[in-house]
């Protein structure tokens, strides 16, 4: 098995590890022949690489932190509280500029919208396979979706600081607390995708009104 970039894969390759949606929904299992309408569909969500099964990798089995079905829950776990923040504080992509202080004003009211068990949960599962698990590096952060990049981001984050602080001889207690740290680090932009990225990329400078709004609704998650 070995990856392969999506600009290399063709029609008949055989692929090596089951893919998931941006919500940890399975797509395709592994074994799956590739055919010509489901590369399109694949190219078309922003995928960078995936895994393949070659002649003469057969024995090659990327050691991963976690697990598909850990990483699959924490996936939809964080699709759904990303949804969760959205609809409670009744977000809209095409919110003006001069608008958002006001429902940066309202954040305090949406303390309680996530939900903490279920993260709790999820985060939990992952220290413990992160504790029995012997890999040091994280061979998914390589492969990419556009679809689904800030579930991805959020879960190889969330990998990342509980790897680093297993590294550093955290207790499982504190390795929790890094994990659901990095876990919902960037839950106070996310509902508001356009909107960030237009004032994150605007060419004006970062200490104008749309930065200043945004950096606010950060800090009020």
């Amino acid at each position: 098995m070995r990856i392969c970039s999506m600009s290399e894969v063709a029609p008949g390759m055989e692929l090596g590890k089951s893919l998931f949606d941006e919500k940890g929904r399975l797509l395709l299992r592994s074994g799956y022949r590739l055919e010509s309408e489901i590369l399109r569909r694949l190219h078309a969500t922003g995928r960078s690489a995936i895994y393949v099964m070659e002649e003469g990798t057969e024995d090659i089995i990327p050691e991963e932190i976690v697990s598909e079905q850990i990483r699959s829950r924490a996936t939809q776990a964080m699709a759904d509280t990303i949804d969760q923040v959205a609809s409670a504080a009744s977000f809209r992509t095409d919110i003006p500029p001069d608008k958002l202080g006001v429902v940066v004003k309202k954040a305090s009211e949406y303390k309680n919208v996530v939900n903490v068990d279920r993260v709790a949960t999820e985060i939990s599962s992952i220290v413990d396979e992160i504790l029995d698990s012997s890999a040091q590096v994280l061979n998914q952060t390589l492969i990419k979706s556009r679809a689904g990049y800030n579930t991805e981001h959020a879960i190889d984050t969330t990998l990342i600081a509980i790897l680093i602080g297993r590294h550093l001889l955290y207790s499982r207690r504190d390795l929790l607390e890094l994990g659901t740290g990095a876990f919902l680090h960037d839950i106070g932009k996310l509902p508001m995708p356009q909107l960030a990225y237009k004032a994150l990329r605007s060419t004006r400078t970062r200490t104008g009104p749309r930065f200043t709004n945004i950096r606010l609704s950060e800090n009020s998650s």
